[in-house]
């Protein structure tokens, strides 16, 4: 006969056993894992017995609706939840799978309801129901990183891992810039303050220039203007230089009066503004020349010129081409690249002597380029992967080749204040899912530190 104290009850133990012993959580994300994992083992009747009833009536919706195709169902190699939402009879799931050949992760929103106490997925969202796109990339010297779309400001303090969105003001940033103490200046279409916050547009035809101390969290209102400014850019001093297409202005004032100091009449644009180590300004301008030919009476070609302010000769002209200017980088050094239509051009001796380095890669055309705090310039080839200028020799060598990396897309690329490589991929659909991605060993490998998709499914969540 056993003692009391050692008597335990048998439902007590059933209970133990149960809870040691028991199957896995069937929770919405485990349901939507199973999914996957029918699809990918070519169980198609059971994934569809995980739908809702609803969903079951138009099963060619559902399927559509996924990121990938049959043909890859079986190439899905991890899968992940992001972030699962779950109330009494519906939930969402975030998340993200790879497959073999796929550089970075893919995104899916799964809404699941439950039927007969079980959950079945209702609905699914992924980068072929709509994303942001990325327009530009800028960082300062607090290390910030900052993605700003048509309408919304995005920060991350921690190299990527996290975002949140720090302002949205219901109209276009035209321009953005970091001063060199880090504040961040952004100029906007017509605003006015309203119990501390700034309201935009406050539809007077007018333009402001906004800044932050915070990293963008908060915003003042610095000054109001007539023109549009499509650059801002910051000498080392402070000094502030702005583009419009046809006027170049200088403040020395945080922004709160500006002088114009270049202007040109249409048919000509300013296309590019700089300032080089010497805190001089620099600027590029098409001017649009028309010509007859055997083949057209009306046929036109655009030429590219840079002038700049030199401290010691004033306004002077330093590069002319018969080819519109996309953009100019000047090293510490005062060495400057240009990069036109279809060439570059590089000078190191007071534009005296102008050099023409290669502007293609085994036939493919270097689409972007950019230049570090070293003077170290980086180029990306359309087909033939990231490289690097040797400047002994003018010529580039490979530092990242991959297939299907790089090729195809239009890739902007930019460097933090330690000289690590961030860019994003800008094919001109906000569906692109790539994001922006980053690299900490000069181009060689490469991680996702923003998915465009992931981030638009996140507000998605956050909204339903």
């Amino acid at each position: 006969m056993y003692s009391k104290k050692y008597y335990i009850p048998i439902f007590i133990l059933l209970v133990y056993f149960q809870t040691i012993f028991a199957w896995p959580n069937s929770g919405p994300s485990d349901v939507v894992k199973e999914f996957f994992e029918n699809l990918k083992n070519g169980r198609l009747d059971p994934a569809i017995q995980l739908l809702s009833v609803e969903a079951r009536l138009n099963t060619n919706k559902i399927f559509s609706n996924l990121s990938i195709d049959e043909s890859q169902f079986r190439e899905i190699e991890l899968i992940e939840t992001k972030k699962e939402n779950i109330k009494k009879n519906t939930a969402n799931c975030l998340m993200s799978f790879r497959l073999k050949r796929m550089r970075f992760p893919e995104f899916m929103l799964f809404e699941l309801s439950k039927e007969d106490g079980k959950w079945k997925i209702r609905k699914i969202e992924s980068k072929k129901s709509q994303s942001i796109k990325v327009d530009e990339l800028l960082v300062n010297n607090k290390g910030a990183i900052f993605i700003y779309t048509a309408e919304q400001l995005l920060s991350s303090i921690d190299n990527g891992n996290t975002w949140i969105k720090v302002y949205h003001p219901n109209t276009t940033f035209t321009a953005m810039s970091a001063a060199p103490n880090g504040d961040l200046y952004a100029w906007i279409l017509g605003c006015k303050h309203h119990k501390n916050e700034i309201i935009t547009p406050d539809y007077t035809g007018s333009y402001c220039l906004i800044k932050s101390k915070d990293n963008g969290i908060n915003w003042d209102i610095i000054s109001k203007q007539k023109d549009n400014l499509i650059k801002i850019i910051f000498d080392k001093v402070g000094n502030i230089y702005g583009m419009s297409l046809n006027q170049l202005y200088k403040s020395n004032d945080d922004g709160n009066t500006w002088e114009l100091i270049c202007q040109i009449k249409p048919p000509a644009d300013f296309d590019f503004i700089t300032v080089n180590s010497n805190d001089e300004p620099m600027w590029a301008y098409s001017s649009v020349k028309y010509k007859s030919t055997a083949w057209s009476s009306g046929a036109y070609r655009s030429d590219g010129h840079i002038e700049m302010i030199s401290k010691e000769f004033g306004r002077i002209p330093v590069f002319n081409n018969e080819q519109s200017i996309k953009k100019i980088f000047t090293t510490p050094n005062n060495q400057v690249l240009v990069q036109t239509e279809k060439s570059l051009f590089y000078t190191e001796n007071d534009f005296n002597e102008w050099k023409e380095i290669p502007n293609k890669i085994q036939g493919n055309e270097l689409i972007s380029i950019a230049i570090n705090d070293l003077g170290e310039f980086y180029a990306l080839s359309f087909k033939n992967g990231f490289y690097k200028l040797n400047q002994l020799i003018l010529n580039w060598s490979l530092l990242h080749q991959e297939n299907n990396f790089f090729i195809g897309h239009n890739f902007n690329f930019i460097f933090t204040e330690d000289n690590q490589i961030i860019g994003y991929f800008d094919d001109g659909e906000p569906s692109c899912s790539d994001g922006v991605i980053y690299s900490n060993d000069q181009g060689r490998t490469w991680i996702q530190i923003f998915s465009p998709v992931e981030w638009f499914l996140l507000q998605k969540m956050e909204i339903d």
